[in-house]
């Protein structure tokens, strides 16, 4: 065996090594997401795994980041919680750390949290969904509502793999010093995953209150729901 020879078995199974590794330690055990120009990406249903092998996470068949499937008659009362990654978590929390089961926690048997939400999300993304599922709003006895600043200028787009990705990376190792690692030495290759900001558009305005009005026709009570100001 030459020389070279060595040099190319080694590599190989360092590399074989560190894929390996990078996939024993969950690295790559997050959600994906459906991608498509309107609503710009949602996470895909039915889906759960477990970030670093302990932070749990959970996709229900209404794209929900919860564990139960959509089943409004499972309570007396529902509530409907719209808004971002504040409220939907992320890869750094355990399901049971996360808003939504906080919540429920709380609230006990009698009303039912339901979270509509996706990191990055404005309100016009959260409008798609909401207009996509009108067999969820129709069940609503309430909602929250959360609202950040410039979440009427536009829909977040999708922001490629690194950010929201579409599917599982065939190189866990590369991959994932791509996303967590090379930025912190080359910030040119950080991709936000914050919601886009900027000026009001009096259309998703326009559009934003008609939403406002379905809700409060639909669950006709004195008081409907609240919107939480995020800044």
């Amino acid at each position: 065996m030459t020389k070279k020879t060595k040099i190319i078995i080694l590599a190989l199974i360092a590399a074989f090594s560190v894929e390996i590794a990078a996939r024993s330690a969950g690295l790559v055990d997050f959600p994906i997401y459906n991608v498509d120009p309107e609503i710009g990406y949602i996470p895909k249903e039915n889906q759960s795994g477990a970030f670093l092998n302990k932070n749990d996470w959970y996709f229900n068949d209404k794209n929900m980041p919860i564990a139960r499937n959509w089943q409004p008659s499972i309570s007396p009362k529902n509530i409907l919680l719209i808004g971002n990654s504040i409220i939907m978590g992320g890869n750094p929390f355990r399901q049971q750390d996360k808003l939504t089961p906080q919540l429920q926690a709380r609230l006990g048997e009698k009303l039912f949290a339901w979270p509509l939400a996706a990191g990055g999300w404005t309100q016009v993304n959260e409008m798609v969904y909401l207009d996509r599922h009108p067999e969820i709003t129709a069940k609503a006895d309430y909602f929250a509502w959360e609202y950040m600043a410039g979440g009427l200028s536009q829909a977040t787009p999708w922001q490629g793999e690194y950010v929201f990705p579409s599917h599982k990376p065939i190189i866990a190792a590369w991959y994932a010093a791509r996303r967590y690692l090379l930025p912190r030495f080359f910030p040119s290759l950080h991709a936000s995953e914050l919601p886009v900001t900027g000026q009001i558009n009096p259309n998703n305005l326009v559009k934003f209150d008609d939403e406002l009005g379905k809700l409060a026709h639909i669950i006709n009570r004195p008081h409907t729901g609240i919107i939480v100001s995020i800044r």
